[in-house]
């Protein structure tokens, strides 16, 4: 029903109201007494009224309910869509992909935090000495330039738990004055960080300008050798991106 028939209904069914169920007819105007207003019994006009006065009240209690459904473009809680014309409870129940998502995001961070509570700084920071150690120990008299060792936390395998990759540049290999940049992943496992990977990012002359790690790969600007450059000053910058598989560093293609 539309608003116009409704508010026709009302006034209709008011003024029949008014003047039959109260039980009470007007006489004609000449008369102002109070006896020339009779009472009399419930007739055909009185019940008449009663029955429309119901049905108003019908009218209103649909009014009532159809507000609790849902309307045009509407979404629940969970930020998911819902029809036009349902009810609330079965609209709040409605679940849809973003939802999923988001619970999956939730349910990922918290395993990630839930991980980092347990991690031990202090025989990470162990780990991370030990690999440096070892690559020192295995070169002909190289030194690690402590200066530019970067260190990145994040997850490497998938697993939520996070890992570590740390950027470090030995320098005077066999007596010269070259350097060379490695990338050596640490995967955590039982809550402790182990090498898996190790790989050579920039030779002597190179260098990685820039890194990070975003969503499991690691982002390098690497200054790189051109055609006629001296070995001294690069000139070619290159962006390269490395993934973790199988416990070996792989270079994406762009």
């Amino acid at each position: 029903m539309n608003a116009t028939a409704l508010r026709i209904l009302l006034h209709f069914v008011g003024y029949v109201a008014i003047n039959t169920v109260a039980g009470r007819n007007k006489v004609p105007d000449a008369c102002f007494m109070p006896e020339c207003w009779k009472p009399k019994g419930i007739g055909m006009n009185n019940i008449q009224g009663m029955v429309l006065s119901l049905a108003l009240l019908a009218l209103l209690a649909g009014c009532r309910k159809s507000a609790d459904l849902t309307g045009e473009n509407e979404i629940n809680l969970a930020g998911c869509p819902v029809p036009a014309g349902i009810e609330r409870s079965k609209a709040e129940a409605i679940e849809c992909a973003g939802a999923a998502q988001a619970d999956m995001e939730a349910s990922s961070e918290a395993q990630t935090q839930a991980a980092a509570d347990d991690t031990d700084p202090a025989a990470d920071t162990a780990a991370v000495e030990a690999v440096i150690a070892a690559a020192v120990a295995e070169s002909d008299g190289a030194q690690e330039y402590r200066d530019v060792r970067q260190q990145f936390i994040g997850d490497l395998t998938g697993d939520g738990a996070p890992d570590a990759v740390v950027l470090y540049v030995l320098e005077g290999e066999g007596g010269g004055n070259g350097s060379v940049t490695f990338m050596t992943a640490l995967v955590r496992t039982a809550g402790r960080l182990e090498a898996a990977a190790t790989r050579v990012v920039a030779g002597n002359g190179e260098s990685v300008t820039e890194a990070r790690l975003a969503d499991g790969i690691m982002q390098l600007t690497v200054m790189r050798q051109g055609p006629d450059d001296a070995s001294c000053c690069p000139s070619l910058e290159v962006q390269e991106h490395y993934l973790l598989r199988a416990g070996k560093w792989m270079q994406l293609q762009e």
